[in-house]
Protein backbone atom coordinates (compact mmCIF):
# COMPACT_ATOMS: atom_id res chain seq x y z
CA UNK A 1 0.00 0.00 0.00
CA UNK A 2 1.23 3.49 -0.88
CA UNK A 3 2.19 5.55 2.19
CA UNK A 4 -0.18 8.51 2.01
CA UNK A 5 2.16 10.89 3.85
CA UNK A 6 5.00 10.13 1.41
CA UNK A 7 2.58 10.52 -1.47
CA UNK A 8 1.53 13.97 -0.27
CA UNK A 9 5.14 15.05 0.19
CA UNK A 10 6.11 13.97 -3.31
CA UNK A 11 3.04 15.63 -4.76
CA UNK A 12 3.92 18.97 -3.17
CA UNK A 13 7.35 18.85 -4.81
CA UNK A 14 5.67 18.48 -8.21
CA UNK A 15 4.62 22.15 -8.13
CA UNK A 16 8.02 22.87 -9.75
CA UNK A 17 7.04 20.64 -12.67
CA UNK A 18 3.75 22.53 -12.93
CA UNK A 19 5.65 25.80 -13.09
CA UNK A 20 7.73 24.61 -16.02
CA UNK A 21 4.75 22.98 -17.72
CA UNK A 22 2.72 26.18 -17.50
CA UNK A 23 4.76 27.86 -20.25
CA UNK A 24 4.12 24.98 -22.63
CA UNK A 25 0.54 24.06 -21.75
CA UNK A 26 -0.77 25.46 -25.05
CA UNK A 27 0.94 22.53 -26.78
CA UNK A 28 -1.20 19.93 -25.03
CA UNK A 29 -4.81 20.86 -25.71
CA UNK A 30 -6.29 19.78 -29.03
CA UNK A 31 -9.55 21.60 -29.72
CA UNK A 32 -10.50 19.31 -32.62
CA UNK A 33 -11.30 16.27 -30.53
CA UNK A 34 -14.92 15.22 -30.09
CA UNK A 35 -14.72 11.55 -29.25
CA UNK A 36 -17.48 10.95 -26.64
CA UNK A 37 -14.74 9.75 -24.29
CA UNK A 38 -14.20 10.95 -20.73
CA UNK A 39 -11.37 10.23 -18.32
CA UNK A 40 -12.09 10.77 -14.62
CA UNK A 41 -9.04 11.10 -12.38
CA UNK A 42 -9.34 9.91 -8.77
CA UNK A 43 -5.97 8.74 -7.49
CA UNK A 44 -6.55 7.87 -3.86
CA UNK A 45 -8.95 7.86 -0.92
CA UNK A 46 -11.45 5.03 -0.65
CA UNK A 47 -14.27 7.20 0.64
CA UNK A 48 -13.48 9.90 -1.91
CA UNK A 49 -13.46 7.31 -4.69
CA UNK A 50 -16.86 5.94 -3.66
CA UNK A 51 -18.21 9.50 -3.69
CA UNK A 52 -17.07 9.95 -7.30
CA UNK A 53 -19.18 7.02 -8.55
CA UNK A 54 -22.37 9.10 -9.03
CA UNK A 55 -20.36 11.40 -11.34
CA UNK A 56 -19.15 8.38 -13.31
CA UNK A 57 -22.71 7.13 -13.68
CA UNK A 58 -23.98 10.54 -14.79
CA UNK A 59 -21.34 10.71 -17.54
CA UNK A 60 -22.24 7.18 -18.66
CA UNK A 61 -25.91 8.17 -18.92
CA UNK A 62 -24.82 11.05 -21.15
CA UNK A 63 -23.71 8.33 -23.59
CA UNK A 64 -20.00 8.91 -22.95
CA UNK A 65 -17.36 6.20 -22.64
CA UNK A 66 -16.06 6.62 -19.08
CA UNK A 67 -12.50 5.61 -18.17
CA UNK A 68 -10.92 5.96 -14.73
CA UNK A 69 -7.33 6.82 -13.79
CA UNK A 70 -6.59 5.71 -10.24
CA UNK A 71 -4.16 3.68 -8.13
CA UNK A 72 -4.26 -0.07 -7.54
CA UNK A 73 -5.53 0.44 -3.98
CA UNK A 74 -8.78 1.78 -5.44
CA UNK A 75 -9.24 -0.99 -8.04
CA UNK A 76 -12.03 -2.73 -6.10
CA UNK A 77 -14.10 0.48 -6.12
CA UNK A 78 -14.10 1.02 -9.88
CA UNK A 79 -13.69 -2.51 -11.22
CA UNK A 80 -16.71 -4.31 -12.68
CA UNK A 81 -18.91 -1.20 -12.59
CA UNK A 82 -21.17 -1.24 -15.65
CA UNK A 83 -20.74 2.50 -16.18
CA UNK A 84 -16.91 2.30 -16.18
CA UNK A 85 -15.44 1.26 -19.51
CA UNK A 86 -11.82 0.79 -18.44
CA UNK A 87 -9.68 1.46 -15.37
CA UNK A 88 -6.06 2.58 -15.65
CA UNK A 89 -3.64 2.43 -12.75
CA UNK A 90 -0.88 4.84 -11.78
CA UNK A 91 1.97 2.84 -10.24
CA UNK A 92 3.85 5.05 -7.79
CA UNK A 93 6.33 2.25 -7.12
CA UNK A 94 7.44 2.13 -10.76
CA UNK A 95 8.00 5.66 -12.13
CA UNK A 96 9.22 4.25 -15.46
CA UNK A 97 5.75 2.86 -16.17
CA UNK A 98 4.36 6.41 -16.11
CA UNK A 99 5.70 7.24 -19.57
CA UNK A 100 3.96 4.25 -21.16
CA UNK A 101 0.73 4.96 -19.25
CA UNK A 102 0.65 8.52 -20.61
CA UNK A 103 1.27 7.31 -24.16
CA UNK A 104 -1.57 4.81 -23.85
CA UNK A 105 -4.00 7.40 -22.50
CA UNK A 106 -3.06 9.98 -25.12
CA UNK A 107 -4.12 7.53 -27.81
CA UNK A 108 -7.67 7.54 -26.42
CA UNK A 109 -8.09 11.19 -27.44
CA UNK A 110 -10.36 12.19 -24.60
CA UNK A 111 -12.92 14.88 -25.22
CA UNK A 112 -13.05 15.59 -21.47
CA UNK A 113 -10.82 14.92 -18.49
CA UNK A 114 -12.47 15.56 -15.10
CA UNK A 115 -9.98 15.97 -12.26
CA UNK A 116 -11.71 15.10 -8.98
CA UNK A 117 -8.57 15.62 -6.89
CA UNK A 118 -8.96 18.69 -4.73
CA UNK A 119 -5.31 19.68 -4.37
CA UNK A 120 -2.95 17.17 -6.01
CA UNK A 121 -0.42 18.46 -8.52
CA UNK A 122 0.08 14.92 -9.81
CA UNK A 123 -3.41 14.71 -11.30
CA UNK A 124 -3.03 18.14 -12.93
CA UNK A 125 0.25 17.18 -14.57
CA UNK A 126 -1.17 13.89 -15.82
CA UNK A 127 -4.36 15.47 -17.15
CA UNK A 128 -2.40 18.14 -19.03
CA UNK A 129 0.08 15.84 -20.77
CA UNK A 130 -2.63 13.31 -21.69
CA UNK A 131 -3.88 16.15 -23.88
CA UNK A 132 -7.70 16.29 -23.79
CA UNK A 133 -9.92 18.70 -25.64
CA UNK A 134 -11.38 19.93 -22.34
CA UNK A 135 -9.80 19.69 -18.88
CA UNK A 136 -12.10 20.48 -15.93
CA UNK A 137 -11.07 20.85 -12.30
CA UNK A 138 -11.48 22.95 -9.16
CA UNK A 139 -10.77 26.67 -9.22
CA UNK A 140 -8.17 27.09 -6.47
CA UNK A 141 -4.36 26.82 -6.25
CA UNK A 142 -1.91 27.36 -9.09
CA UNK A 143 -3.00 24.09 -10.72
CA UNK A 144 -6.32 25.70 -11.68
CA UNK A 145 -4.52 27.63 -14.44
CA UNK A 146 -4.18 24.39 -16.41
CA UNK A 147 -7.91 23.71 -16.68
CA UNK A 148 -9.97 24.83 -19.65
CA UNK A 149 -12.89 25.19 -17.24
CA UNK A 150 -12.99 25.45 -13.45
CA UNK A 151 -15.71 24.99 -10.85
CA UNK A 152 -15.90 26.19 -7.26
CA UNK A 153 -14.92 23.68 -4.58
CA UNK A 154 -16.71 24.31 -1.29
CA UNK A 155 -15.75 23.06 2.15
CA UNK A 156 -19.42 23.56 3.09
CA UNK A 157 -20.66 21.05 0.51
CA UNK A 158 -20.47 17.27 0.48
CA UNK A 159 -17.92 15.51 -1.72
CA UNK A 160 -20.73 14.12 -3.88
CA UNK A 161 -22.04 17.63 -4.50
CA UNK A 162 -18.58 19.00 -5.30
CA UNK A 163 -17.71 16.14 -7.63
CA UNK A 164 -20.87 16.24 -9.74
CA UNK A 165 -20.27 19.96 -10.36
CA UNK A 166 -17.32 18.85 -12.51
CA UNK A 167 -19.82 17.61 -15.07
CA UNK A 168 -19.58 19.56 -18.35
CA UNK A 169 -23.36 19.93 -18.10
CA UNK A 170 -25.66 21.06 -15.32
CA UNK A 171 -26.96 17.97 -13.51
CA UNK A 172 -29.07 17.20 -10.44
CA UNK A 173 -27.41 16.25 -7.16
CA UNK A 174 -27.69 12.44 -6.77
CA UNK A 175 -29.87 11.29 -3.89
CA UNK A 176 -27.78 8.19 -3.20
CA UNK A 177 -24.43 6.56 -3.82
CA UNK A 178 -23.90 3.80 -6.37
CA UNK A 179 -23.58 0.22 -5.04
CA UNK A 180 -20.20 -1.47 -5.39
CA UNK A 181 -20.05 -4.53 -7.62
CA UNK A 182 -18.90 -7.94 -6.43
CA UNK A 183 -18.67 -11.44 -7.84
CA UNK A 184 -21.73 -13.62 -7.25
CA UNK A 185 -19.52 -16.41 -5.96
CA UNK A 186 -18.72 -14.48 -2.76
CA UNK A 187 -22.19 -15.07 -1.35
CA UNK A 188 -21.55 -18.68 -0.28
CA UNK A 189 -18.89 -17.89 2.32
CA UNK A 190 -20.65 -14.83 3.75
CA UNK A 191 -24.06 -16.53 3.89
CA UNK A 192 -22.47 -19.38 5.80
CA UNK A 193 -21.17 -16.98 8.45
CA UNK A 194 -24.58 -15.34 8.76
CA UNK A 195 -26.81 -18.42 8.46
CA UNK A 196 -27.51 -18.76 12.20
CA UNK A 197 -28.38 -15.06 12.52
CA UNK A 198 -30.79 -14.52 9.63
CA UNK A 199 -33.70 -13.71 11.93
CA UNK A 200 -31.75 -11.38 14.21
CA UNK A 201 -30.82 -7.69 14.09
CA UNK A 202 -27.24 -7.61 12.82
CA UNK A 203 -25.35 -4.50 13.90
CA UNK A 204 -21.89 -4.02 12.43
CA UNK A 205 -19.15 -2.15 14.29
CA UNK A 206 -15.92 -0.93 12.69
CA UNK A 207 -13.43 -0.11 15.45
CA UNK A 208 -10.56 1.50 13.55
CA UNK A 209 -9.15 3.53 10.70
CA UNK A 210 -5.93 3.46 8.73
CA UNK A 211 -2.77 4.07 10.75
CA UNK A 212 -2.38 7.55 9.23
CA UNK A 213 -5.70 8.68 10.68
CA UNK A 214 -5.74 7.55 14.31
CA UNK A 215 -7.39 10.81 15.37
CA UNK A 216 -10.54 9.60 13.63
CA UNK A 217 -10.86 6.65 16.01
CA UNK A 218 -13.46 6.70 18.76
CA UNK A 219 -12.16 5.45 22.12
CA UNK A 220 -12.14 1.61 22.00
CA UNK A 221 -13.52 1.48 25.54
CA UNK A 222 -16.56 3.45 24.36
CA UNK A 223 -17.02 1.03 21.47
CA UNK A 224 -16.87 -1.82 23.99
CA UNK A 225 -19.43 -0.17 26.27
CA UNK A 226 -21.71 0.55 23.31
CA UNK A 227 -21.53 -3.05 22.08
CA UNK A 228 -22.36 -4.38 25.54
CA UNK A 229 -25.27 -1.93 25.90
CA UNK A 230 -26.73 -2.82 22.51
CA UNK A 231 -26.44 -6.53 23.22
CA UNK A 232 -28.16 -6.10 26.57
CA UNK A 233 -30.95 -3.70 25.58
CA UNK A 234 -31.72 -4.42 21.91
CA UNK A 235 -33.59 -7.73 21.78
CA UNK A 236 -32.42 -10.32 19.29
CA UNK A 237 -29.33 -8.32 18.34
CA UNK A 238 -26.00 -9.58 17.03
CA UNK A 239 -22.80 -7.53 17.22
CA UNK A 240 -20.68 -8.07 14.13
CA UNK A 241 -17.11 -6.74 14.07
CA UNK A 242 -15.46 -5.89 10.75
CA UNK A 243 -12.01 -4.75 9.71
CA UNK A 244 -8.43 -5.67 8.96
CA UNK A 245 -5.16 -5.57 10.93
CA UNK A 246 -5.83 -2.15 12.48
CA UNK A 247 -9.19 -3.31 13.80
CA UNK A 248 -7.81 -6.66 14.96
CA UNK A 249 -5.29 -4.89 17.17
CA UNK A 250 -8.05 -2.79 18.78
CA UNK A 251 -10.44 -5.74 19.13
CA UNK A 252 -7.80 -7.78 20.96
CA UNK A 253 -7.59 -5.09 23.64
CA UNK A 254 -11.34 -4.90 24.32
CA UNK A 255 -12.31 -8.53 23.72
CA UNK A 256 -11.84 -9.66 27.38
CA UNK A 257 -14.41 -7.08 28.54
CA UNK A 258 -17.05 -7.78 25.90
CA UNK A 259 -20.22 -9.32 27.30
CA UNK A 260 -22.33 -10.09 24.25
CA UNK A 261 -25.25 -12.46 23.84
CA UNK A 262 -24.50 -12.92 20.15
CA UNK A 263 -21.24 -11.96 18.50
CA UNK A 264 -19.74 -12.51 15.05
CA UNK A 265 -16.11 -11.52 14.56
CA UNK A 266 -15.29 -11.19 10.86
CA UNK A 267 -12.14 -9.10 11.28
CA UNK A 268 -9.55 -10.20 8.70
CA UNK A 269 -11.88 -12.93 7.41
CA UNK A 270 -13.39 -11.30 4.31
CA UNK A 271 -12.12 -10.30 0.89
CA UNK A 272 -13.16 -6.90 -0.44
CA UNK A 273 -15.89 -8.47 -2.59
CA UNK A 274 -17.19 -10.42 0.41
CA UNK A 275 -17.17 -7.24 2.47
CA UNK A 276 -19.25 -5.46 -0.17
CA UNK A 277 -21.77 -8.32 -0.21
CA UNK A 278 -21.94 -8.46 3.60
CA UNK A 279 -24.03 -5.29 3.77
CA UNK A 280 -26.99 -7.00 2.11
CA UNK A 281 -27.61 -8.62 5.50
CA UNK A 282 -26.59 -5.94 8.01
CA UNK A 283 -29.33 -3.83 9.62
CA UNK A 284 -27.05 -1.08 10.92
CA UNK A 285 -23.37 -0.16 10.65
CA UNK A 286 -21.57 1.99 13.24
CA UNK A 287 -18.20 3.27 12.12
CA UNK A 288 -15.48 5.83 12.51
CA UNK A 289 -14.88 8.24 9.63
CA UNK A 290 -13.17 5.79 7.27
CA UNK A 291 -13.66 3.95 3.99
CA UNK A 292 -15.80 1.20 5.51
CA UNK A 293 -18.43 3.78 6.44
CA UNK A 294 -18.78 4.89 2.82
CA UNK A 295 -18.87 1.30 1.58
CA UNK A 296 -21.79 0.57 3.89
CA UNK A 297 -23.63 3.70 2.73
CA UNK A 298 -23.04 2.80 -0.92
CA UNK A 299 -24.48 -0.65 -0.35
CA UNK A 300 -27.66 0.84 1.11
CA UNK A 301 -26.99 -0.06 4.74
CA UNK A 302 -28.12 2.36 7.44
CA UNK A 303 -25.02 4.05 8.90
CA UNK A 304 -24.09 5.88 12.08
CA UNK A 305 -20.83 7.72 11.43
CA UNK A 306 -18.62 9.09 14.22
CA UNK A 307 -16.53 12.21 13.49
CA UNK A 308 -13.85 14.22 15.23
CA UNK A 309 -11.41 15.52 12.62
CA UNK A 310 -13.73 16.42 9.78
CA UNK A 311 -17.20 17.86 9.34
CA UNK A 312 -19.77 15.28 8.19
CA UNK A 313 -21.45 18.01 6.13
CA UNK A 314 -18.74 17.33 3.56
CA UNK A 315 -17.62 13.75 4.30
CA UNK A 316 -20.55 12.07 6.06
CA UNK A 317 -22.28 8.89 4.82
CA UNK A 318 -24.33 9.93 1.78
CA UNK A 319 -27.17 10.70 1.64
CA UNK A 320 -26.87 12.69 4.84
CA UNK A 321 -30.63 12.80 5.41
CA UNK A 322 -30.94 9.01 5.46
CA UNK A 323 -27.89 8.27 7.60
CA UNK A 324 -26.72 9.59 10.96
CA UNK A 325 -23.55 11.57 11.67
CA UNK A 326 -22.41 12.47 15.18
CA UNK A 327 -19.90 15.31 15.52
CA UNK A 328 -18.96 17.75 18.27
CA UNK A 329 -16.42 20.56 18.16
CA UNK A 330 -17.48 23.20 20.72
CA UNK A 331 -14.06 24.88 20.83
CA UNK A 332 -13.72 24.83 17.03
CA UNK A 333 -10.58 22.73 17.06
CA UNK A 334 -8.83 22.63 13.68
CA UNK A 335 -10.21 20.01 11.32
CA UNK A 336 -9.13 18.60 7.97
CA UNK A 337 -9.26 21.07 5.11
CA UNK A 338 -9.69 18.98 1.97
CA UNK A 339 -9.46 22.03 -0.27
CA UNK A 340 -5.85 22.80 0.61
CA UNK A 341 -4.72 19.45 2.08
CA UNK A 342 -4.36 20.79 5.63
CA UNK A 343 -4.35 18.02 8.23
CA UNK A 344 -4.41 18.91 11.94
CA UNK A 345 -2.71 16.86 14.62
CA UNK A 346 -4.52 13.73 15.78
CA UNK A 347 -4.55 15.29 19.25
CA UNK A 348 -6.90 18.00 17.93
CA UNK A 349 -9.64 15.43 17.33
CA UNK A 350 -12.88 15.91 19.26
CA UNK A 351 -14.34 12.47 18.51
CA UNK A 352 -14.20 11.37 22.14
CA UNK A 353 -16.64 14.13 23.08
CA UNK A 354 -19.27 11.80 21.64
CA UNK A 355 -20.77 9.80 24.49
CA UNK A 356 -21.93 6.18 24.42
CA UNK A 357 -25.45 7.21 25.46
CA UNK A 358 -25.71 9.55 22.44
CA UNK A 359 -24.82 6.81 19.98
CA UNK A 360 -27.14 4.35 21.71
CA UNK A 361 -29.97 6.88 21.53
CA UNK A 362 -29.64 6.86 17.73
CA UNK A 363 -29.54 3.05 17.69
CA UNK A 364 -32.79 2.92 19.66
CA UNK A 365 -34.47 5.33 17.26
CA UNK A 366 -33.70 2.95 14.40
CA UNK A 367 -34.93 -0.21 16.08
CA UNK A 368 -37.80 1.19 18.13
CA UNK A 369 -39.54 3.44 15.65
CA UNK A 370 -43.10 4.32 16.67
Amino acid sequence: MVNINIMRYLDQSFVLILGILYFFKFLFFNQKKKTKKILIIRLWGMGDSINTLPLCDIMHKKKYIVDILTTTEMSSIFSNQKYVHKTYFLNYKNPFSLFFLILKLRKNKYEFILDTEQFMNTSTILGTVISPKNFIGFNHLFRSKFYTKTVVYSEKKHFVENFVKLSPWKVDIPDKLLPLSYKDSVSTKVDKYLSKYIHKKIIGIHLGTAGTATGRRWNPVKFKDLANKISKEIPNSVILFTGLDFEKEIYTKIEPDLNLKHELNLINKLSKDEFFYLFKSINLFISNDTGAMHIAAAQGCKVIGLFGMNNPIKVGPWPLNKNISLYKNPNTNPIINNKYSIYPKNSDSTIDLIEVKEVFKEVKKIFFKK
